[in-house]
C-alpha cells in the first residue's frame, strides 16, 4: 500500500477494490479513498495527532488526548486510525476530560479542618487544619502540614496532621543559662537560645527546639571548662 494521506478534515488510507480497462488493453488499479471520521476537540482538553510506523512497517496516525489542568482523562488516551476489512476507523471511542475533585480529607482526633461540611473539593482547593482546645492542663500542638491541597483525583498534597500534646522538659544547662525563649511550659516548636558562663565554652548548638518526640532537637549542648 502507499502511505496514508492526511487531509485537513480526516485521516485517509487507499484501497484497490477494482480495476479499470483502458483503450491500450492495460489493467490499471482503481483506488477509492477511505477516511477515519473527524474527531472533535474534547471539552476541556485537546488532541495531538502523531504519525507512526507500526511493527509491520505500515504508516498510520495516532490521536493523543491531553486534558487541561484541573481535569483528568476518562477513557482511552491514544486512538489509532486502523484498517478493518474494507473500512478505516478509530481504535476506540473518544475519551472525555472530567473535572478533578477530591473527597473530604481525613478527620483527625482533637482537630478539624476548614469547610468540613463540604462533600467534595475542587482541584487546587486548600483545606486548613487546626487543633481544638484541650480539656487538660496542656494544649494540643498541630504536628505535620496544616494546609492540604487537592492535587489530583481524590489525592491530597500530604497526609493529615496530628493534634497531640508535645511538651519538653525545662531547659537546664549546667554552667550556662538560657538567653532567650524563657517561658513556663515548652510545647512543640518552642525555641530557646543558651550560652555558657564566663570561663566555659559551648559544645553543641546554642539554639534548640522542642521536637515532636518531646525532646530538645538537637540535644542540649554542654558547657566545657
Amino acid at each position: 500500500w502507499p502511505p496514508p494521506h492526511r487531509h485537513a478534515s480526516a485521516f485517509s488510507f487507499w484501497r484497490s477494490p477494482g480495476i479499470l480497462l483502458v483503450a491500450l488493453g492495460l489493467l490499471l488499479p482503481m483506488c477509492s479513498e477511505k477516511t477515519c471520521p473527524q474527531l472533535g476537540e474534547p471539552l476541556n482538553g485537546r488532541i495531538v495527532y502523531i504519525s507512526y510506523v507500526n511493527e509491520a512497517d505500515k504508516f498510520g496516525y495516532q490521536a493523543h488526548y491531553i486534558c487541561n489542568e484541573g481535569y483528568y482523562l476518562l477513557g482511552t488516551k491514544n486512538l489509532y486510525c486502523e484498517v478493518t476489512g474494507n473500512n478505516v476507523e478509530w481504535s476506540d471511542s473518544p475519551p472525555q476530560c472530567e473535572r478533578i475533585l477530591c473527597q473530604p480529607p481525613q478527620q483527625i482526633p482533637n482537630g478539624d479542618f476548614s469547610n468540613s461540611h463540604k462533600d467534595a473539593f475542587e482541584y487546587s482547593e486548600v483545606v486548613t487544619y487546626s487543633c481544638k482546645p484541650s480539656n487538660g492542663p496542656d494544649e494540643y500542638s498541630l504536628v505535620g502540614e496544616s494546609r492540604l491541597v487537592c492535587s489530583g483525583r481524590n489525592q491530597w498534597s500530604s497526609n493529615p496532621p496530628e493534634c497531640k500534646v508535645v511538651k519538653c522538659q525545662y531547659p537546664v544547662l549546667k554552667n550556662g543559662k538560657v538567653m532567650s525563649g524563657l517561658r513556663k511550659k515548652y510545647y512543640y516548636k518552642s525555641e530557646v537560645t543558651v550560652e555558657c558562663l564566663e570561663g566555659f565554652h559551648l559544645e553543641g548548638n546554642k539554639t534548640v527546639v522542642c521536637g515532636v518526640n518531646n525532646n530538645w532537637e538537637p540535644k542540649m549542648p554542654e558547657c566545657i571548662k
